[in-house]
């Protein structure tokens, strides 16, 4: 990964701030990567496509991991279950306003 190591300001509104870190909170990027990544020519719906498909490989590589040490009771199955359906349900709604906003 190449060091960035310069700075660079920005003026905004308080409201224009606030609009821009909500996207990148819901991109979960940082404010500095969802702008880099826009400037840069990036699709802006889909860096949030991009984020959720990353942490569903996370969670998949985590939960495969914990069945394979035989560390997950009817409980921690249950919870690992959730987060995958709330993380899928992310990505389709995600890709719903991608159809809707963006094509």
């Amino acid at each position: 990964m190449r060091e960035r190591t310069v700075h660079l300001a920005l003026r905004a509104t308080p409201a224009e701030a606030a609009l821009i870190r909500h996207a990148a909170e819901a991109a979960m990027l940082s404010t500095s990567s969802y702008l880099r990544t826009l400037a840069l020519g990036g699709d802006g719906c889909v860096i949030r496509l991009q984020s959720l498909q990353a942490e569903l490989r996370r969670q998949g590589g985590l939960l495969k991991h914990l069945v394979a040490r035989g560390a997950l009771d009817r409980h921690a199955t249950e919870q690992a279950l959730a987060l995958w359906r709330e993380v899928v349900q992310q990505i389709a709604e995600a890709a719903h306003a991608r159809q809707n906003h963006c094509a």
